[in-house]
């Protein structure tokens, strides 16, 4: 190879290296920027997620509730403000079924900041008034909350004695059963003033205008009414003040004579 060959070679080579330098330094430059950029956007994105209000929950919307205000059921799922991100489906349906108003329920978190929330709520099926206080009680005995009159039409269980209760409280469904089944036959056979009382040491009392019948909440229902129509057939059985029917008992349902101005048995002790 001549020496003209070799540097004109020679000079390929560096003029090949050169430009090699040209491109890798603008390779460079191109990752710098490219670095810049995406540090921005996830320095943007990280103060989104962190900071920004659009993923905060600044809204609850609350359905199918009729024993529970909207403003009962947001301060118990204690979410406003919170981070969607941090928040947990299960977590806050398991926080509302702690209600004892509450059946089921159903949460759905929405970006931005939008919660909706579902309630199914357990139905009252009586009234119960123990200690001054009438609540609402369900089928399973689950006293949901005081009524404050909101539920005309339910059947009335008047408590003789008995501690004042809270919500949650639970009665045994034998006795809730039986008191319903025996309001339908109470409002099906006598005058509306006919009560419907209860002592946990006498039971259910039928309680109408110179009569009662005591009740064994936990007994054969249809028996005990059909013991007590065939009482009542002997009004030569009662006495002064009335009549009081015992039909607690299989195949010994008796009558006593009651003297003027008898109260309730269970106020004496049954």
């Amino acid at each position: 190879m001549s020496l003209a060959d070799s540097r004109a070679l020679g000079g390929r080579r560096v003029g090949a290296g050169r430009a090699g330098r040209r491109q890798s330094g603008a390779w460079a430059l191109a990752q710098r920027l490219a670095y810049a950029t995406m540090g921005a956007a996830l320095g943007g994105l990280s103060a989104w997620l962190g900071v920004g209000d659009a993923l905060h929950v600044r809204d609850v919307a609350v359905y199918g509730t009729r024993l529970l205000s909207a403003e009962e059921v947001v301060a118990q799922l204690d979410a406003e403000g919170r981070h969607v991100l941090w928040l947990r489906q299960g977590e806050l349906e398991a926080r509302l079924a702690a209600l004892p108003e509450v059946q089921a329920a159903q949460v759905e978190v929405f970006a931005p900041g939008v919660i909706e929330v579902t309630v199914s709520e357990r139905r009252p099926a009586l009234v119960w008034v123990v200690a001054g206080e009438e609540w609402l009680v369900d089928e399973q005995g689950l006293a949901l909350r005081r009524s404050a009159g909101a539920w005309p039409g339910l059947p009335v269980v008047h408590q003789i004695g008995g501690r004042g209760w809270s919500r949650g409280h639970q009665l045994d469904p034998r006795v809730v059963g039986n008191a319903l089944r025996l309001a339908q036959f109470v409002t099906r056979t006598f005058p509306p003033d006919t009560r419907l009382l209860y002592h946990e040491a006498t039971g259910l009392v039928v309680f109408g205008p110179g009569w009662q019948a005591l009740f064994d909440p936990g007994g054969d229902l249809a028996w005990q009414q059909a013991a007590l129509r065939a009482l009542q057939a002997r009004p030569d059985l009662a006495g002064p003040g009335g009549a009081m029917y015992d039909v607690r008992f299989p195949d010994r349902a008796y009558v006593r004579p009651l003297p003027a101005g008898g109260g309730p048995a269970a106020e004496r002790g049954g």
